[in-house]
């Protein structure tokens, strides 16, 4: 028996340090994320933002395409962003590009894994 992957999507990651241009309330860091998704070609849905105490946002931006989420650690100059689509269409390195100059960072890494299910003669194809 032989069992086969189907390529759900692809899951972008963007890692920033040393950030000179850290968003101090949810609402500044909502327009910065939601003008790089529009970007990158994206529907926007629905988007929710959250601060923390004493420090530090989230936020995460449901797209027809699946989502895009934010962190920030500003004690440590940092942000973390996600970006999940099951789109080819989506430019993400537009949305990269943008939140770098954005953000300012001193360091910024890239990733990509693709997201993969399996399914064969005992699991049902979605």
């Amino acid at each position: 028996m032989s069992t086969e992957e189907k390529l759900l999507g692809r899951h972008w990651f963007l890692d920033l340090s040393g950030c000179l241009n850290i968003p101090d309330t949810p609402e500044q860091l909502e327009q910065i994320i939601c003008e790089a998704v529009l970007l990158s070609g994206a529907t926007i849905v629905q988007r929710c933002f959250h601060a923390f105490s004493p420090y530090g946002l989230t936020g995460v931006v449901v797209i027809a395409e699946s989502h895009v989420a934010v962190h920030t650690w500003p004690e440590h100059q940092a942000i973390c962003i996600d970006y999940f689509s099951c789109s080819e269409r989506i430019g993400v390195q537009r949305s990269f590009d943008y939140l770098i100059r954005a953000f300012q960072p001193h360091s910024a890494k890239q990733s990509t894994s693709e997201r993969r299910v399996a399914f064969g003669p005992t699991l049902k194809q979605s």
